[in-house]
């Protein structure tokens, strides 16, 4: 059977009585009431410490994690600005869009939109649709899925 260990409180009311009575013994603390009430003092005052400690870490922990929150909700704030969440388009122009344009498209991710702009700066615009398939992340079931979005007038 396993048995507790010592609390926190319990380990400083030991230290403090032994303390108290090694003063008492030594004879600087003379009368056993002062010792009593000495030892309950400095006990009650070791326990606010350690409460106060305790209350501490848990305060730190809370607002540490108020902090993560605050900073994901800003980067999902400007990932939304980023991507255009709150724009519709019917139709997407893919020889002007920007990425957060392409990246609304189905299946285009940044990554494949960055390589749909670089196509565009180093080949020109499209002249046909169909030329997305040269693009390496465009398939044919990708290609499939954004047809009904994408336009190049």
């Amino acid at each position: 059977m396993k048995t507790k260990g010592y609390q926190t409180s319990e380990f400083w009311f030991t230290l403090v009585s032994f303390i108290f009575s090694g003063l008492f013994l030594a004879g600087i603390i003379t009368e056993s009431d002062t010792k009593d009430t000495l030892i309950t003092v400095v006990t009650h005052a070791v326990e606010s410490i350690i409460l106060i400690g305790g209350q501490s870490a848990i305060f730190y922990r809370y607002i540490q994690g108020r902090n993560k929150q605050k900073a994901s909700e800003e980067h999902r704030r400007e990932l939304e600005d980023y991507v255009g969440v709150d724009k519709e388009y019917s139709t997407i122009n893919i020889n002007t869009a920007s990425m957060g344009e392409l990246i609304q498209l189905p299946h285009i991710g940044p990554a494949t939109a960055e390589k749909i702009v670089q196509h565009r700066q180093q080949n020109g615009e499209f002249e046909y649709i169909e030329q997305l398939i040269d693009i390496n992340g465009i398939g044919g079931s990708t290609y499939k899925d954004i047809l009904p979005y994408i336009t190049i007038h």
